[in-house]
């Protein structure tokens, strides 16, 4: 067992282990969240609308795509819990299994993670972890970020404005999730129309 601040305590488990079948250990590990599946479901399979051309101009293998992808959620899983807030606990989770640093990045920075830490309740907590841990590679925060703003809770696609509007009918237009995705949405187009072009804008 390895622990952490505040005596959490994870499984000794590698990545190795799991990335033989990455798909299925999120799947078991976010057994009790079906709705959550299907999101990330959704999110591999907006990757797929990705030219193949841009991945390989920023130096993306596609496997390292996938797992970002799959995994970018993670930290929703019960065996991730620390904070309680899923970017951080997955990042956490992910770094006591040795994943590369392109994976955690997008773990840890998707959809403008480190900005909306600054607004929680629990800001000084989270900030220094983020602080504590500098993204390295940006471009693939961005590209997970777009498929993930293009698509919606259930895993079907959407346009931005269709995912602001699904975020107000699920928290209400004045929820913190709400308040951030309006005060990020210059850097959510960007980062759409960077890697997906006018299909999700």
């Amino acid at each position: 067992m390895t622990g952490f601040p505040g005596g959490r305590l994870f499984p000794m488990i590698s990545w190795q282990t799991v990335c033989g079948d990455l798909s299925q250990w999120v799947k078991e590990a976010l057994s009790d969240q079906p709705v959550r599946v299907a999101h990330l479901e959704g999110v591999v399979r907006r990757l797929k609308d990705v030219p193949e051309s841009l991945l390989i101009r920023h130096g993306f293998a596609g496997v390292e795509c996938a797992a970002a992808a799959w995994c970018h959620d993670i930290g929703y899983a019960a065996a991730a819990h620390w904070t309680g807030w899923h970017p951080v606990d997955g990042h956490r989770w992910l770094d006591s299994m040795g994943a590369p640093a392109v994976v955690l990045d997008a773990v840890l920075y998707h959809g403008g993670a480190f900005s909306q830490a600054k607004l929680r309740p629990d800001a000084g907590r989270l900030v220094p972890y983020f602080e504590a841990h500098p993204c390295r590679f940006p471009a693939m925060v961005e590209l997970i970020t777009a498929c993930d703003v293009t698509t919606r809770h259930d895993g079907g696609p959407c346009t931005l404005a269709e995912r602001l509007e699904g975020l107000v009918v699920r928290y209400g237009a004045d929820d913190l999730r709400v308040r951030h995705f309006c005060l990020e949405r210059p850097f959510y187009q960007e980062a759409v129309g960077r890697f997906l072009g006018a299909v999700a804008c």
